[in-house]
């Protein structure tokens, strides 16, 4: 989808896709992650978030947005979903600092801006 819709309008934007817990570039060389409804779905998430972390330059932006923990129309079940303050501690573990956490305003989902 972003190779399709997204790549045309911002050419300089290039979608790579996590491997095994592995992101296939050099360390410090990540401007932004952006983990849009796919964190409920990891199966290490502090492997992953490491990962992520590893990948960020100085000062790189992680933007976290998945489901809040609450039945709504869509989405995956409730079982499976990971709360707002689940996921900010989680991150926090990483030693990346919560810049924002805006656990409401969207209609379905939360969203959590860190930096490294």
């Amino acid at each position: 989808w972003i190779e399709k819709e997204v790549k045309p309008h911002y050419p300089n934007i290039t979608p790579i896709k996590l491997e095994n817990y592995r992101i296939p570039l050099p360390d410090n060389s990540i401007d932004f992650i952006i983990m849009l409804n796919v964190f409920h779905e990891l199966d290490d998430v502090m492997e992953t978030l490491n990962e992520c972390k590893r990948v960020m330059k100085p000062k790189g932006k992680f933007i976290l947005s998945d489901w809040r923990k609450e039945e709504t129309p869509k989405g995956p079940s409730y079982d499976i979903r990971v709360d707002v303050d689940i996921a900010t501690e989680q991150i926090e573990k990483t030693e990346m600092t919560i810049i924002e956490e805006i656990p409401n305003d969207l209609p379905n989902n939360y969203l959590i801006i860190a930096e490294k």
